[in-house]
């Protein structure tokens, strides 16, 4: 039987790993921003979101969805490796269980859109 404080100290490691995912993916995106000499607001413009949100999603503070991040990478010549070859298995791990969660919470649709990204 799993006690809630089982539960809760379980969802707080969660929410822990997913918050440095979130960052890590932010500083990977930043990185490859800079790295290709774009500035946020370009970047920002060729993937068709806000430049305050694009901040947000450098700084970890907001997370992209599946399609905007394709499109970050597509503008920035990243591949899906350079995003999520996470060494910390911890973080990777966690990544893979969110990325499980999305996928088994996801509607019929978005499950042939992630079909389509992950090919």
């Amino acid at each position: 039987m799993v006690t809630k404080a089982k539960r809760d100290t379980d969802a707080a490691t969660a929410k822990a790993a997913d918050r440095s995912i979130d960052v890590e993916l932010g500083e990977r995106l930043k990185r490859l921003r800079k790295n290709a000499g774009l500035t946020q607001a370009e970047v920002a413009a060729r993937v068709e979101i806000d430049e305050k949100s694009l901040s947000r999603i450098e700084a970890g503070k907001m997370r992209p969805s599946l399609d905007t991040l394709d499109r970050l990478r597509k503008a920035l010549d990243g591949t899906w490796g350079e995003l999520f070859a996470f060494r910390d298995v911890d973080v990777e791990t966690a990544l893979r269980l969110r990325l499980v969660r999305r996928i088994m919470d996801a509607a019929p649709s978005e499950l042939l859109v992630i079909e389509e990204k992950l090919r």
